[in-house]
C-alpha cells in the first residue's frame, strides 16, 4: 500500500511540474538575429553606445553606455517579426523605455527613431550594425 501511495505521489508531482518550457513567441527574420553594436543620440543631447544580442525569437539582452552622463546600464527587450523594437534599459539613476520601428539602412545597418519614457532622453535615433 505504501508503494502505491508513493508512486501516486511521484506521478502527481511529475504531472504538476509541467515541461518548464514557455512559449518563446514567433521567430523573427534572420536579419534581426545575432550580435549587434550601435549608437544612440537623443534630442536632449544625450548620446552613447550599445551592444546587444537578439535571439531567434526576438529576445534582446545587452549593455548600454550613456557617454553624456558617463553611465553604464543593461538592456532587455524584444523585437517583433515586423521589426517593432521595444527596449528597457536601466542606469544607476533610473529606468528608461524605448519603443520604435526598425528600418533597413545601408550595409546591414538598422535605424530607428524611438520615443523614450522614464528618463529625460526623448526622440532617440538608434543605429545598429552586425557584429560585436
Amino acid at each position: 500500500m505504501k508503494t502505491v501511495l508513493f508512486l501516486l505521489l511521484v506521478a502527481f508531482i511529475v504531472g504538476c511540474g509541467g515541461s518548464g518550457i514557455s512559449d518563446p513567441g514567433p521567430p523573427v527574420p534572420a536579419k534581426y538575429v545575432g550580435v549587434f553594436h550601435g549608437t544612440f543620440a537623443g534630442a536632449s543631447g544625450d548620446q552613447g553606445t550599445m551592444a546587444l544580442t537578439c535571439s531567434p525569437h526576438g529576445n534582446i539582452t545587452g549593455t548600454v553606455t550613456d557617454q553624456t552622463d558617463n553611465a553604464n546600464g543593461n538592456l532587455i527587450g524584444k523585437v517583433s517579426p515586423t521589426g517593432h523594437l521595444d527596449l528597457d534599459f536601466e542606469f544607476h539613476n533610473g529606468v528608461g523605455h524605448l519603443v520604435g520601428q526598425l528600418k533597413d539602412g545601408t550595409q546591414d545597418q538598422f535605424t530607428s527613431s524611438m520615443t523614450e519614457t522614464g528618463l529625460v532622453i526623448q526622440n532617440v535615433n538608434v543605429s545598429l550594425y552586425p557584429g560585436p
